[in-house]
């Protein structure tokens, strides 16, 4: 009575290892190129955030130097007639680092949309994941006790996984 006993635990243990084998086997692939393209998503949205901290800091540098150079015409328009040419100069200056600053801050805003895309691509594959990890796989035990007896159930990978 023992011994059919172990053996029927046995061969369930044999059943759940294999069940668990073949899941491991067939989804794990799966599974790995997944984890891959997250990662790489990960590493695409770090260089991303780094960008964008570094325009960040160029954009406050531009308007550092436009406020001082705003500063400078102030004093340069209470000087003489014959320091008008650097006036229109540092004016000139001026414009130009305005055009830097709005293209500084088009490209922020290129970055901040790829930031977002690249969130909603991580948050896809994140569901793509979970729907793979709730795939079912069906599972069939026979043995023999007091007459021959079956059992089928469906485990979801992520059990199997577990």
């Amino acid at each position: 009575m023992k011994k059919m006993a172990l053996i029927i635990v046995a061969a369930i243990l044999t059943g759940v290892g294999l069940g668990y084998f073949i899941g491991y086997l067939n989804y794990t692939p799966v599974l790995e190129d997944y984890l891959a393209q997250i990662n790489s998503r990960n590493n695409e949205i770090s260089q991303l955030v780094q960008i964008n901290c570094s325009l960040e800091q160029a954009v406050n540098q531009q308007e550092l130097l436009i406020q001082n150079q705003e500063s400078q015409i102030s004093d340069l328009e209470t000087e003489t007639t014959s320091l008008k040419t650097q006036v229109e100069t540092l004016e000139e200056q001026n414009a130009s680092l305005e055009y830097d600053l709005e293209d500084a801050r088009q490209e922020i805003d290129d970055y901040q949309q790829q930031l977002s895309e690249k969130s909603k691509d991580i948050s896809s594959l994140g569901n793509r994941l979970n729907e793979v990890l709730s795939i079912e796989v069906p599972q069939h035990y026979e043995w023999n006790y007091n007459g021959s007896r079956e059992l089928d159930a469906a485990i979801t990978l992520s059990r199997l996984v577990n």
